[in-house]
């Protein structure tokens, strides 16, 4: 289950300009993998956490020395994780020491997918398929494959994979492209999207400038859920689809056929990403240096962790929390069992 750090666009490090994220050399330089290696200068792989967690729970760091981790994912096997490093892309240069790597869900076997991308960022998998933006891409990752660009996409701020499509927010908007090949669709275009992406069987979800937005798979025909400007990032369970209202400092959900939202938690400081599990709903607030979790239907906020550095992206399954610390260069992908 994925939930992407809100807002943050695979658009290149401090002054990068749009004609560099487009130019020839930019994208003639993207693609340099390495696959199935495994990666050096990384510790963790099950060491006790750094920090404080509630009682009755483990805190682990899978991995540290993570330079500048900004996407996170996690399957049934293993946790998956971008980092890249903090070089301008330029016109005359790319970076190529941008990664995406995975361990196990112990912290084992650390290995690298792919290397050598530029400023790898938001990530999805499901079903050990990988797929994440790198600078003006879509890349996918099947194992036993070799990574390939699989569409051209600029500004992304969130990516998720049902196995059988790769989805992406921009700002032009919601857009899809099949794992196995085929044209881009513009699920829903014309309303600049501003957060992370929830996926069901049936459909997807995702904040956009007007609102949280519902759309089937199946056809492009977008209903608004809720009416915001200002929602940052979202997480769906069976029921209802979560948020984050960075002006109301809240979170919030609705049920994912429609309805009346409901305040699910408000003021929690500084939120910066969220994910759901149909009994809790778990966040990061990033300058207070927690995690959280508080029922669905609201109560008693539990933090679960604190102490943590810069905590960002997050993702649960059925037993555990992950988040990245990301802490410059030495971030650290953590785990806290049991949730």
């Amino acid at each position: 289950m994925v939930a992407a750090r809100p807002g943050r666009r695979v658009a290149g490090r401090r002054g990068q300009s749009q004609r560099a994220r487009t130019s020839a050399l930019a994208l003639a330089s993207l693609v340099a993998f390495a696959c199935g290696g495994r990666v050096d200068g990384e510790s963790g792989q099950g060491a006790a956490g750094a920090g404080t967690a509630s009682a009755g729970e483990t805190l682990i760091t899978l991995a540290s020395g993570q330079e500048n981790p900004s996407g996170l994912a996690v399957d049934s096997t293993g946790v998956y994780w971008t980092t890249g490093s903090h070089t301008v892309v330029t016109t005359q240069s790319v970076p190529t020491d941008g990664k995406v790597t995975r361990a196990n869900l112990d912290g084992t076997d650390i290995m690298a997918v792919a290397t050598g991308q530029a400023i790898p960022g938001p990530i999805g998998v499901a079903n050990a398929l990988v797929a994440w933006a790198d600078l003006a891409s879509i890349m996918l990752f099947a194992p036993g494959g070799r990574a390939a660009a699989a569409a051209s996409a600029h500004d992304v701020y969130a990516v998720a994979t049902d196995g059988d499509n790769v989805y992406w927010t921009a700002p032009t908007g919601l857009s899809s492209v099949p794992v196995s090949g085929g044209g881009i669709a513009m699920l829903a275009g014309g309303t600049p999207a501003s957060g992370s992406i929830g996926l069901d069987a049936d459909s997807v979800y995702w904040a956009s400038s007007v609102g949280v937005m519902r759309v089937p798979k199946t056809n492009a025909n977008p209903v608004t859920l809720a009416a915001t400007t200002s929602a940052t990032a979202v997480a769906v369970d069976a029921t209802d689809v979560y948020w984050i209202d960075s002006s109301a400092a809240a979170i919030f959900r609705v049920p994912i056929s429609g309805g009346t939202p409901t305040m699910v938690v408000s003021s929690p400081p500084n939120l910066a990403a969220l994910a759901v599990d149909g009994i809790n709903v778990y966040w990061t607030s990033y300058s207070a240096g927690t995690v959280s979790k508080v029922p669905v239907d609201g109560g008693p906020v539990v933090t679960l962790a604190s102490a943590q550095s810069f905590p960002t992206n997050i993702a649960v399954d059925s037993t555990s929390v992950y988040w990245t610390n990301a802490n410059g260069y030495n971030g650290q992908i953590q785990k806290l069992t049991p949730k």
